[in-house]
């Protein structure tokens, strides 16, 4: 069934998720200021694309969240049975 291709792909996405939502990427902004107020940032484009990942990641771990809050208590299943069963 499509929806346990679902389930599976969400149970691993959450799992590295959670592994990694503490390592936010180490960043070195640059602030400009114009008149004394502070006016634009700018971050090596590396810095940049690993903060558009990182916040990727944790918009997926929030849906992934709500997901789960949204199936309240139903009964779960394995996922070596998935995959088993996936063929995965």
């Amino acid at each position: 069934m499509e929806s346990d291709k679902i389930a599976v792909y969400r149970s691993c996405i959450g799992a590295k998720l959670i592994a990694d939502q503490t390592m936010k990427p180490d960043l070195h902004p640059q602030i400009i200021e114009n008149n004394g107020s502070k006016v634009s940032v700018i971050l090596p484009y590396a810095e940049y694309v690993a903060l558009r990942e990182w916040m990727e990641d944790m918009e997926d771990l929030l849906e992934l969240r709500e997901a789960k809050r949204a199936e309240g208590n139903l009964p779960g299943r394995p996922l070596e049975e998935i995959a088993k069963e996936l063929g995965l």
